[in-house]
């Protein structure tokens, strides 16, 4: 039995010899998008392990001039709230910041703004309590 669909998981069935060829095009491709991507470095700020408080500060957190994701176990004097998990996305300046931040029972987003601190948003809530103490 022959299936003509380059996936299949049915026993008994084999792919039509045309699709090869297809099949290694698609397999090489991404190989190259893989290979692109991890000699660009923007793997590398998402597959590190940023925790903030053990791996990193606050402030080295806002001082990163990249896409940053990031745990959150420690700091309660910045975040919203502990036991959470985020995202930085810096502007080009450097010295905006939004970050989205999530903790268990809410999702808040930030406009950090290190330049001109009167712009800053502060913390706001999008969904959610405000507060929330873990038991």
């Amino acid at each position: 039995k022959v299936v003509n669909n380059l996936l299949t998981t049915e026993g008994g069935f084999v792919l039509d010899a045309r699709q090869g060829a297809e099949i290694h095009t698609r397999l090489e491709q991404l190989d190259s998008l893989l290979n692109a991507v991890s000699s660009s470095g923007i793997a590398d700020s998402i597959l590190q392990n940023h925790s903030i408080g053990r791996t990193m500060s606050v402030d080295e957190l806002l001082n990163r001039r990249e896409v940053t994701f990031f745990t959150n176990w420690e700091d309660t004097s910045f975040f919203p709230g502990t036991f959470g998990s985020g995202v930085l996305i810096p502007a080009l300046d450097g010295n905006i910041k939004f970050i989205i931040y999530r903790t268990g029972h809410s999702l808040f987003y930030h406009n950090y703004n290190n330049a001109i601190p009167e712009h800053d948003s502060g913390w706001i809530l999008v969904t959610g309590v405000e507060k929330y103490t873990a038991p």
